[in-house]
């Protein structure tokens, strides 16, 4: 039903609406005797006072919830079962308050399904809104959307088009807040149909308030928003971008987290073929968000004017943390204006640059965390701390390809360390008119403290302390002495340095489990551990850390059940906000080891890893079994055992289930051994190897889990070519929404003699996620294969599939080798290469394909499948 209220406060309220697009901020709510935002007298809780008084919301407009009517959806006919379509009861109840001026529609609890519209059609709903508020549980209120599934033998392909959850138009004072949407299945392809869950059309006064996306491509759009606000939410698993502001006028986005997007985490974008003013899009504000491993694109991108970006922490970017972007520039490049970025914390960004990149044609990227290109009036740039960039700290230009033009540039105060080149490099054919750069701190630089290639009048600098004196083969008119040479002491230290100088890797090495031969062993019961499941025995682990030598040695755990929690003083480590339960952070030789299954870890939060090894060489961990206490409905993307950054380690006989993101990541690792781990359930990948170099997985059990049995990929916490990994003699099973064994990266990548069944998508799934760091080499050798292709919405039309690798190289690279497979009982084809499914059409394009001696039985397609236009991106097929 819908909740009354009471006609004089409902007449005021709408009212206001009318007046001033906002509600008028009522009392605050006494607390309530109920859970969650559902008031017991059935009205929608309001936010505390506290939520407005953070910086940058102070001018927030306060929507007064308990003064608006209710819908319930589910007294609309909603059933939040997951299947059945609840886009009429959502219609249904959205009519039932627009007769009375508009208010909430309350969503419980629930996993409420969107499917796909009857083509032509592109948005699972579609409707004009205004004066609408939207309120869930949290995570516990999801929106879930679907991909079209693959027809009969994949030659449908061609006509699927675009898809998307809800289109608003029209939109006015508008809310969404305490809200989750999702997609299925899992696609990490960057260049394919788009999957938004929520587009906004040019909205006007709208707040989005602790909306959670989990997996999307792009996140939330607002084209051409004006006054709205993005507060407290969350976009992770994007394959473009996470929050996208393109157009934005008077617009907040603060208090946000981005994690794993392939493109851009905010795109404030100006295009320039729509807005040839750059005044005309003005004044957004990106405050104090958190923006994690942004795969494909860049941090934070500004256009427009009087932009400010202020107090983020940006963390692994592919390209630039902030960068400067004016799109579509048919009238010539537009002009950014009255630019400010202050005190952002930008940790490791310009991973493009890397050599192992081989998409990357020479003179390309963009060359600086922060990264300023075209032309630009008026930019601070003033107490940002930027560490470990791959190139240039702060880029003005890219030489070769597009120079700046800058006017009135503030540089000031600055702590930029460990860049691999540069603090600050002026391009070749840029110009500078009025440049302070004054009190930065540009130390442990590869490059000098300033690389002056261009010309620069007006100079003025003073007081910066610098590794590295300037140098300047351009030309500078003014004051460009203030800089004194300063000892760097131990400012920084990037705990990846060994990983991220290590040369490419061009023979196979065999990892080995290390000995514990002689090491002195510690019991976690001789420190206080409980073992009932009960007690937090997290103190009594790190107390037997602490006590074992310098030399490393092993820490017992005995049979029993061990509750560890985070400890607020220890589950950070230095420069990331990833966090953990318990940590072996840059100590070597350190075992943890147990009984087997008896030895049981249990952990509380989805939003921690369990246990993590960071940047450690010889170490292991054996004969235990690492439980989540709750997964949740959500990917958290936290795992329950991580290495990072780890050389010469071993991970061996594990039972490992329930992590909120991949069971076990190897993450950034070299000569690494991977055994008889029994992995599943986990609500993303089984084993997930990202970055990794010299890595064996083999003879594990991985069945059960959400997106992936075994994933290798380039994206870690250093973005780098996956070499010499070898997946050999696995078991992969059931596999809910992806692939049994998934590539998106790699050189000399053996897939070899596993037994893969019931997968969703391809038994072995090479895929595009983005760009950089494409496959170059992959053997597909002697697996089996059942019914793969066979559980939910399959988009790969083979068993074996070869989707989107795009090499940028005029087909002189990319080798794929199949062979010796034996594949039976698939729907649909027994190989296929190409582009054409359900979710895009971007084709492969590749030196080598070689598909020979493979035993095909029970299929419902070709034994091969692979359409003429794709046939004539493949440089040298081999069939037999």
């Amino acid at each position: 039903m819908t909740i009354p209220v009471r006609r004089r406060t409902l007449l005021a309220a709408s009212a206001a609406v009318a007046a001033t697009g906002v509600v008028v901020a009522g009392t605050e709510s006494a607390a309530a005797t109920s859970a969650g935002n559902l008031l017991p007298d059935g009205r929608i809780r309001n936010l505390p006072a506290s939520f407005y008084q953070r910086d940058g919301l102070e001018q927030m407009p306060r929507l007064d919830y308990e003064a608006m009517a209710v819908a319930n959806v589910r007294d609309h006919g909603a059933t939040g079962d997951g299947v059945t379509s609840d886009a009429a009861a959502f219609n249904a109840a959205v009519d039932s308050l627009k007769a009375s001026g508009g208010g909430i529609v309350y969503i419980p609890s629930g996993r409420y399904h969107f499917p796909p519209p009857p083509a032509p059609g592109i948005w699972a709903w579609q409707r004009p809104m205004a004066n609408i508020h939207f309120v869930g549980e949290g995570d516990a209120s999801v929106i879930a959307f679907t991909r079209p599934k693959l027809l009969a033998n994949g030659h449908e392909a061609p006509t699927y088009t675009s898809n998307g959850g809800w289109e608003f138009q029209r939109v006015d004072t508008v809310s969404l807040r305490d809200l989750a949407m999702t997609w299925a299945p899992w696609a990490m392809v960057r260049h394919v149909f788009s999957g938004s869950p929520l587009l906004m059309r040019a909205p006007t006064r709208a707040h989005l308030i602790g909306v959670t996306v989990d997996h999307c491509l792009p996140g939330i759009v607002w084209s051409d928003a004006r006054e709205c606000y993005m507060v407290d939410s969350t976009v992770r698993n994007g394959a473009a971008d996470g929050f996208n502001f393109g157009g934005a006028n008077d617009c907040v986005g603060a208090y946000c987290w981005s994690e794993n997007t392939t493109d851009d985490a905010f795109a404030n974008y100006h295009d320039q073929n729509k807005y040839p003013d750059s005044t005309a899009i003005k004044n957004v504000r990106l405050l104090h968000n958190t923006l994690l491993q942004i795969a494909g694109g860049r941090g934070i991108t500004m256009g427009g004017s009087d932009q400010t970006v202020a107090g983020n922490w940006i963390e692994t970017c592919m390209t630039p943390g902030v960068l400067s972007d004016i799109s579509n520039g048919t009238p010539g490049p537009g002009v950014l204006r009255n630019a400010v970025i202050t005190g952002n914390t930008i940790i490791r960004a310009n991973f493009e640059l890397r050599p192992d990149n081989r998409q990357l044609r020479p003179g390309g990227g963009y060359h600086g965390t922060i990264a300023m290109l075209n032309r630009v009036s008026g930019l601070t740039v003033t107490g940002n701390t930027i560490k470990g960039s791959e190139e240039h700290d702060i880029a003005f230009g890219i030489d070769g390809w597009n120079p700046a033009q800058l006017t009135g540039a503030v540089v000031e105060r600055n702590e930029l360390l460990g860049a691999r080149a540069a603090g600050l490099r002026i391009s070749d054919g840029s110009a500078i008119d009025g440049l302070r750069m004054n009190r930065n701190e540009v130390l442990a630089t590869g490059g000098p403290a300033a690389d002056i290639g261009g010309v620069i009048s007006s100079a003025a600098s003073s007081a910066n302390k610098v590794g590295k004196l300037p140098v300047v083969t351009g030309d500078v008119d003014g004051d460009f002495r203030g800089f004194a040479p300063t000892s760097p002491g131990v400012r920084y230290v990037d705990p990846y340095q060994s990983i991220r100088a290590a040369g490419n890797e061009q023979l196979w090495i065999e990892p080995k489990a290390p000995s514990t031969k002689g090491l002195k062993q510690l019991d976690v019961r001789d420190f206080g551990a409980k073992g009932n499941g009960i007690d937090n025995d997290t103190g009594a682990f790190y107390a037997a850390l602490a006590a074992l030598p310098a030399i490393g040695g092993v820490i017992f755990v005995p049979a029993g059940k061990y509750l560890l929690k985070p400890d607020a003083r220890r589950k950070s480590f230095r420069d990331t906000k990833i966090e953990h339960h318990f940590a072996v952070a840059e100590r070597d030789n350190i075992h943890l080891a147990g009984s087997g299954d008896g030895s049981e870890l249990l952990f509380d939060s989805p939003d921690h890893q369990g246990i993590r090894f960071i940047s450690t060489t010889g170490c292991s961990i054996t004969g235990l079994k690492l439980t989540a206490v709750q997964r949740p409905e959500l990917r958290h993307n936290r795992s329950l055992l991580d290495l990072s950054g780890a050389q010469q380690c071993a991970v061996t006989d594990l039972t490992v289930e329930g992590a909120s993101g991949a069971n076990v990541l190897i993450d950034s690792c070299r000569l690494m051994l991977v055994s008889n781990v029994r992995s599943t359930r986990s609500n993303n990948y089984g084993i997930q190897v990202e970055a990794g170099r010299q890595i064996l997985v083999t003879g594990c059990a991985v069945t059960g889990n959400r997106d992936g049995g075994i994933q290798v990929g380039w994206q870690g916490t250093i973005y780098r070519e996956a070499q010499q990994v070898r997946i050999v003699g696995n078991t992969v099973a059931d596999v809910a929404e992806g692939g049994g064994i998934c590539i998106s990266s790699g050189a000399d990548v053996l897939v070899k003699n596993n037994t893969i069944s019931r997968t969703s998508q391809a038994a072995v799934y090479l895929y595009g996620r983005a760009p950089s760091f494409p496959i170059f080499s992959v053997t597909i050798d002697g697996n089996t294969i059942s019914q793969a292709c066979s559980r939910g919405l399959t988009y790969t039309p083979g068993a074996i599939s070869i989707h989107s690798i795009r090499e940028t190289q005029d087909m002189t690279q990319g080798t794929v080798t199949v062979t010796g497979n034996t594949i039976t009982d698939s729907p649909f084809s027994g190989v296929w290469a190409g582009g054409q499914c359900p979710i895009g059409k971007v084709l492969s394009v590749l030196n080598r394909l070689t598909i020979t001696g493979n035993t095909f039985s029970g299929l419902g397609g070709e034994e091969v499948l692979i359409f003429d236009d794709q046939r004539a991106k493949i440089a040298n097929l081999i069939l037999s």
